[in-house]
């Protein structure tokens, strides 16, 4: 009688199968199931799109040009997407205030990121902060998109500003 599979073949699928069922699971849970990547922004309202009608049937989103403040005291203008359901909190009106930081627990959502004039365009209903700085609308800047929801808020301070 005639072995039909070679002594050395039936080694090899043993050492693959070894393999695989080793490395396979860390691979697959590192690329399938990464944790999203949260960071703490410090955040000055500028302006908010007014939002049309929510919908009672998933999320509601209202946009923020924001002014982020960085390390060393530099800023930068974001997007800020709030997102929330029907029944949540939004960002109350007291919150455009441009003497006001807020924090968030933000997400970076590179999908939404666009260009400051397209964003200004879209829409022509703003409301804008009191006390805040003019907005170059010509500008051709794109802003980096943070997500934010209710949950994410972490608190405020107000800043002692300045008459213009």
């Amino acid at each position: 009688m005639q072995c039909l599979v070679r002594p050395n073949r039936v080694v090899a699928i043993i050492l693959v199968t070894i393999v695989l069922a080793c490395f396979t699971p860390h691979m697959v849970s590192e690329t399938l199931f990464q944790q999203p990547k949260y960071q703490a922004i410090k955040v000055q309202l500028i302006a908010r799109e007014k939002s049309l009608s929510l919908t009672t049937f998933g999320r509601n989103t209202d946009s923020y040009i924001s002014e982020s403040r960085l390390k060393h005291g530099q800023s930068e203008l974001i997007r800020l997407s709030f997102r929330f359901l029907h029944q949540e909190s939004r960002i109350p009106d007291s919150f455009l205030d441009y003497a006001a930081i807020h924090e968030f627990r933000a997400l970076r959502d590179p999908s939404c990121d666009g260009s400051l004039q397209s964003l200004l365009h879209r829409s022509s209903s703003w409301k804008y902060a009191e006390n805040a700085p003019q907005i170059d609308a010509t500008a051709e800047t794109i802003l980096p998109c943070y997500v934010v929801t209710p949950e994410d808020y972490k608190g405020s301070k107000h800043l002692k500003l300045r008459p213009r």
